[in-house]
């Protein structure tokens, strides 16, 4: 627009109204000047009204302009006119606060709508903002091109399906860990079961179990039969014998286990009908490693039960003899 180029009124008012309704958004933004150098008018508010007012008024009215001299002389100046009316500085600096307060009041409202957002975006990204914020642009993208209500129902319906899906997975995945607890506690519950039924049957066994002799047959060593025995075992020799060696009896793998061997002979004869007697010396029997009674001596014709039981203190085996005749 040319300098001057003379506007009307209220198309000056309205450039005016509109320049101020913009530079509102944002006072701080708008320039400051060193003079009035150049002003003509300042806007101000009458009431709710937009308003120019000339600088005169400001410093009080002016005379009228002289008329120009020829050759664009400039003509005399009027005389200075009266002080302007106090009034209208009192109208400029209302309309000064109610404008700061507007503009106070919209940015503040700015800022709590931005914190709020912002608030409000940390919730939903949490630590990873950025994975976040381009999936959910990605979301936003694909949602502004759908415009049928069909493609937004099977959205919803795909999402559903998905979500009964996952809450099936779920349910299965809990059931399977039950069942197969189930399992592992039935299959210990059968193992102890199993176990306590063999310890049960196992007392059972030791409690009704029946001592059996074994019968022993002795080895020929240069004129003399020999007889090793072994602990916690019951021997019975049915053999006539003339010249025996009991030979020393292993030492138990625990030396304070008191082990026991048994042990019966006779010192008869046999016949069909059983042992009886025999005439002639007593056979001879002697004992290695086996710490015997005093005044012990193997006579002829008699049943004898020799209890071998290991001293752990004296760390060999000692014995202790019954006998009684051969009817």
């Amino acid at each position: 627009m040319n300098e001057n180029e003379i506007l009307d009124r209220n198309d000056l008012r309205t450039i005016i109204r509109e320049e101020l309704t913009a530079q509102a958004q944002n006072i701080d933004a708008l320039p400051e000047v060193e003079t009035l150098e150049g002003l003509k008018a300042l806007p101000a508010f009458k009431g709710t009204d937009i308003v120019l007012t000339p600088l005169a008024l400001l410093r009080g009215e002016r005379g009228e302009q002289g008329e120009k001299g020829e050759k664009g002389e400039p003509g005399e100046k009027g005389e200075r006119g009266e002080p302007g009316d106090s009034h209208f500085t009192e109208e400029l600096n209302e309309a000064k606060k109610s404008l700061e307060t507007l503009i106070t009041s919209k940015n503040d409202d700015t800022k709590r709508l931005v914190t709020a957002l912002q608030e409000r975006i940390n919730t939903l990204v949490g630590s990873n903002a950025s994975e976040a914020i381009d999936s959910f642009n990605e979301v936003i993208k694909f949602l502004g091109g759908v415009k049928d209500n069909d493609t937004l129902n099977a959205l919803l319906a795909k999402i559903n399906e998905r979500l009964n899906t996952l809450e099936t997975t779920k349910v299965t995945t809990l059931e399977n860990s039950v069942s197969s607890l189930q399992e592992k506690l039935t299959e210990e519950t059968s193992t102890r079961e199993t176990a306590v039924t063999t310890i049960n049957e196992t007392i059972t066994e030791l409690k009704n179990k029946k001592i059996v002799a074994e019968e022993v047959t002795t080895t020929e060593n240069g004129g003399t039969r020999e007889l090793t025995l072994q602990a916690g075992k019951v021997y019975a020799l049915f053999e006539n014998v003339d010249k025996l060696r009991i030979k020393a009896i292993a030492p138990p793998e625990n030396t304070k286990e008191v082990a026991e061997v048994m042990l019966y002979f006779h010192t008869g004869q046999n016949s069909g009908s059983g042992v009886v007697t025999r005439s002639g010396d007593a056979p001879t029997i002697s004992f290695e490693g086996v710490i015997l009674p005093k005044d012990v001596a193997v006579e002829n014709n008699m049943f004898y039960e020799v209890s071998f039981k290991y001293n752990p203190i004296a760390r060999k085996y000692t014995a202790l003899v019954v006998s009684w005749a051969i009817a």
